[in-house]
């Protein structure tokens, strides 16, 4: 099976932001593809703050247009697309392909797993819902689970950690470093 990971960086959280920032890993954290876009509005200051990306960093960049045939085919040549907390991510990618009137169909057909309830469920036992639901930071996941936090809220750091973790929890047999 081969399975991508996948991480965005906005312009912000509303539905009107768009994607600035796309990494796609394979399941061992190596880069397949990572590229930032020059988008359509400023970057919402508090997300610029977050992930250290500047409007003055964005002026030269391809506009994610240009670049959607590429990003169309690994998602579209992927047996499963994972990203930490998903929802979010793929609403970013229906956002920014509905903003530069680029097709959506291929999105609905995606194979999505979402790291966050993986690690919720890994983390508490699955007939305890309200525990299973906990939303935790990637961070705090990886943490718990010993990996190394790196280049935090840049989306191919957020990649390679994904990447890690899901590894981690996989090869977790005794559940030990359950909470």
């Amino acid at each position: 099976m081969k399975r991508i990971f996948f991480d965005t960086e906005t312009t912000g959280l509303n539905a009107d932001d768009e994607i600035v920032e796309l990494a796609i890993t394979d399941e061992l954290g190596n880069e397949i593809y990572c590229q930032r876009f020059k988008p359509s509005k400023k970057m919402n200051p508090k997300a610029s703050q977050l992930t250290g990306i500047t409007d003055d960093m964005l002026i030269d960049m391809p506009s994610f247009a240009s670049e959607f045939d590429k990003i169309k085919s690994i998602f579209t040549n992927a047996d499963q697309s994972i990203a930490y907390n998903i929802d979010f991510d793929v609403r970013l990618l229906l956002q920014t392909c509905e903003k530069y009137d680029i097709d959506t169909n291929w999105i609905s057909k995606i194979n999505k797993r979402c790291a966050m309830m993986m690690y919720s469920n890994y983390a508490y036992c699955w007939y305890n819902t309200v525990a299973a639901a906990k939303r935790y930071k990637l961070t705090d996941a990886c943490s718990k689970m010993s990996i190394k936090i790196q280049n935090a809220h840049s989306a191919v750091g957020d990649c390679i950690m994904t990447a890690h973790l899901v590894r981690a929890m996989e090869s977790s047999n005794d559940g030990s470093q359950r909470n």
